[in-house]
């Protein structure tokens, strides 16, 4: 049966915080991408609530029909530490298994990330849960909707049809009109 770590690993981690925290100094923190093995959020997570690090990791839930939500990272195999790099120990952090690399890592120091509010405008513009597709979530047809994925991401295209998941739209491709039956998620309504 796994308990966790053991005491004297804790104290070995968090002995270079709390030497770094006395000595008096003001704390300027700046945020610092990490790269991990993919799918290993878990352990590395643990361990770096030990080291006691602030950290990011920015993920959302998607629906499966009839099934429970998954939750899955907008930036897979990536996560934001907040650290100073003068006063914290953040050299532990390249010690821990599955982490791979601090990007911008340069001798001796990492580059932080461009910007102070980076990772708060990521915080704003990530939403953390979609809404669901309803039954009446349609688009009339006649709409004229952008296209924004697969090969004619960014064209415009007329709605023939649509339900509560799919819309089939026309749109000219080779000079002749083309149909195409396309997710509601992949078009944005524009003004007519």
């Amino acid at each position: 049966m796994d308990d966790g770590p053991s005491p004297s690993f804790v104290h070995a981690i968090r002995f270079g915080l709390l030497g770094a925290e006395s000595l008096g100094s003001v704390r300027r923190p700046e945020f610092y991408a990490l790269r991990y093995v993919s799918g290993k959020e878990t352990p590395v997570r643990r361990l770096l609530g030990l080291i006691g690090l602030h950290y990011h990791l920015f993920t959302f839930e998607r629906y499966r029909r009839r099934k429970r939500p998954v939750v899955c990272a907008w930036f897979p195999g990536y996560l934001f530490l907040e650290f100073d790099i003068l006063r914290d120990y953040w050299q532990q952090v390249l010690r821990v298994p599955y982490v791979l690399e601090i990007l911008g890592d340069s001798r001796p120091r990492p580059m932080p990330l461009d910007g102070p509010g980076s990772v708060a405008d990521l915080i704003e513009r990530l939403p953390v849960r979609f809404e669901r597709s309803t039954p009446v979530t349609r688009i009339p047809p006649g709409s004229t909707v952008r296209l924004l994925a697969g090969v004619c991401k960014g064209s415009t295209a007329r709605v023939t049809w649509s339900d509560a998941g799919r819309v089939k739209v026309v749109m000219m491709m080779f000079g002749r009109p083309v149909e195409a039956t396309m997710v509601l998620g992949d078009v944005e309504r524009t003004a007519d």
